[in-house]
């Protein structure tokens, strides 16, 4: 028994301090952050077999005389390295590295000896971290600002920000680490609703952007009901869609979409073939700012609509106002075109008799019965003398 010790001993020492001879290789994986991942070696079996990983100076994992020998391994990787010990016969001298983190980035070397060869396998191991994005929007009595977010990313990314098709400068901007890991944060105010706003983030692994739009606002009355669109361009896998309801600073989510469609509020409801909103029975209590976020891997989506419900009562009211005036401003008219049509008409006034003048001395003419008239008073004139 001491002897077959010794000769594991000096199998590992010489594939540990003398160059390898046997068959080499190396590949390169990728692992996500905080997953596990299996760095692969694989060699011809046979007896006494000796497995040592290493990555640079440091011991990542040793195996001989059929069990693990922990006792160099280096303390960032305790608890945290498994090997196929049922494998191991048939060739597979592959590690299991668990709760991977950045810092696992590197070049690990797997060497395998048994009596009859020896074999070298270097594994160029990269750690990815999945980014988390997100586009905030929020109104206040002040204005409207939009929030970009990427949490817990590495390595740190870089972000810009177009208004149009023009660049332009963040307001704020936050940074903060945990460890390696980086978050940031970049503010930006809406100084013009007609425009779309486009946030950029930039990354080695992901790269993603947003975009924030505002619709025409919608006037309804009460009791009536009304659609709003969500912009929504055939995303065909892994998106999710969620509408809300800003009103100040309470947000309230009223649907959402992720795969299925779950059971939304009876008055309110989401359109499974294009995604927009579904309002019925509306009230004043309704009106606010309406947002649609459809949200995949790549890129985030805002939709604004602004909804306003009226008073129906103060709708009737308005509604007879403006009658009245219309009518008022009828018989306006129509005295005024009566007004303009008279002056254009001539007046039917009594004909004026005017001398005539004649190159003959006028005579007064009598009439028959004024003639007998002036006979009776002569006669009458007679018979007084």
């Amino acid at each position: 028994m001491k002897i077959q010790r010794i000769l594991f001993l000096l199998i590992y020492l010489f594939h540990v301090g003398a160059p390898p001879w046997g068959f080499t290789e190396q590949k390169t994986i990728v692992g996500q952050f905080s997953q596990d991942c299996i760095l692969p070696c694989s060699f011809s079996p046979g007896h006494e077999v000796v497995i040592h990983w290493k990555r640079g100076s440091r011991t990542v994992h040793s195996y001989y005389d059929q069990d693990d020998r922990l006792r160099q391994q280096d303390p960032g990787y305790k608890t945290r390295t498994h090997l196929f010990h049922q494998d191991i016969p048939n060739g597979n001298a592959s590690l299991k590295l668990s709760n991977l983190t950045v810092t696992d980035e590197g070049n690990y070397t797997c060497y395998v000896g048994t009596l009859e060869s020896s074999t070298e396998v270097k594994v160029v191991l990269r750690v990815r971290v999945s980014p988390h994005y997100a586009l905030e929007y929020q109104k206040t009595e002040t204005g409207r600002t939009l929030t970009c977010r990427a949490f817990l990313t590495y390595p740190e990314p870089r972000v810009s920000w177009l208004r149009g098709n023009a660049s332009i400068q963040e307001a704020h901007q936050e940074k903060s680490s945990n460890g390696v890991l980086y978050s940031l944060r970049s503010d930006q105010n809406i100084t013009n609703t007609a425009d779309p706003y486009y946030c950029n983030f930039y990354h080695p692994y992901k790269n993603w952007s947003a975009e924030w739009r505002m619709k025409e606002q919608q006037s309804v009355i009460e009791g009536s009901s009304t659609v709003i669109p969500c912009d929504y361009s055939n995303t065909t896998e892994g998106f999710s869609v969620v509408w809300e309801l800003h009103r100040g600073t309470v947000v309230s989510v009223l649907a959402a979409f992720n795969g299925t469609f779950p059971s939304s509020p009876a008055r309110a409801c989401m359109n499974q073939s294009d995604f927009s909103l579904v309002l019925e029975h509306l009230t004043a209590q309704d009106s606010g700012e309406y947002l649609c976020n459809v949200s995949t891997p790549q890129y985030t989506k805002l939709t604004v609509t602004t909804l306003q419900v009226g008073n129906s009562n103060n709708r009737r009211a308005i509604g007879i106002v403006m009658v009245s005036m219309a009518v008022l401003l009828v018989i306006c008219f129509a005295a005024l075109m009566f007004r303009v049509l008279y002056k254009k008409c001539p007046r039917n006034l009594p004909e004026s008799r005017a001398p005539t003048e004649n190159t003959e001395e006028s005579h007064p003419v009598f009439s028959s019965s004024s003639n007998n008239m002036e006979m009776d008073d002569l006669g009458r004139g007679d018979l007084a003398s």
